[in-house]
């Protein structure tokens, strides 16, 4: 009996390997089909994913900030649950900070990130690409965008940054959440900036639509 039980035991080991194996597999697969582009800012470190899958995906980011010693001082996580397929998105976390919530400086820092299939945590879409995207610069610096929603349903959630850019490097960002898209709307993103709250110089702009979520 006592035999059996380990044969068993060993069979249960080795399917549940095998699944850990298959699903570590293809998620390096996904990984393998994907870039980033990191950018320090004032309070944040952004980072920008293209997601070259033909599914939508879930980015998990992690950093850890070290001082010129080496040794570590911070760290931070960050989610994009549902990055659209064929598409782009974008993650920001938190710089180091001190007990009064002041940003430190900090030496270096290590990023890594894993990837799944989103379908894994949500049963949803994410129907950027059917989202109709016109804007311009605002009167107040920033910038006023409207949205059209093509997919011929209402969208209740619609989460979206704007990433402002001095030359190639990212200067500030704003975020953004569209309740109820049922045809379209505009919405005005504030301009850039920094710890003193002037604003920030920028000559280009990227709106990013990072999830679209439907109440069943």
């Amino acid at each position: 009996m006592r035999r059996i039980m380990r044969v068993l035991l060993m069979a249960c080991f080795l399917t549940a390997a095998c699944s850990i194996s298959a699903i570590a597999a293809e998620n390096v697969d996904l990984k393998s089909q994907t870039e980033y582009q990191a950018y320090t800012l004032p309070e944040d470190l952004l980072v920008t994913f293209t997601n070259k899958n033909s599914v939508d995906v879930t980015f998990k980011g992690n950093v850890t900030y070290y001082n010129s010693n080496g040794e570590m001082i911070s760290s931070d996580e960050s989610y994009v649950w549902d990055a659209p397929a064929n598409g782009e998105c974008v993650m920001y976390l938190d710089l180091p900070e001190d007990a009064n919530y002041k940003t430190v400086a900090f030496d270096h820092y290590t990023f890594d990130y894993t990837v799944e299939d989103a379908k894994k945590n949500f049963d949803r879409t994410n129907y950027a690409k059917q989202i109709t995207v016109e804007s311009n610069t605002s009167s107040s610096g920033g910038v006023v965008a409207k949205f059209v929603n093509n997919t011929g349903k209402k969208l209740d959630e619609v989460g979206t940054i704007i990433v402002y850019y001095k030359g190639t490097e990212a200067v500030g960002f704003s975020v953004d959440m569209i309740w109820g898209l049922d045809s379209e709307v505009s919405k005005e993103y504030a301009p850039p900036k920094d710890e003193d709250y002037h604003n920030i110089e920028y000559d280009t702009y990227k709106i990013f639509i990072n999830s679209t979520v439907i109440y069943s």
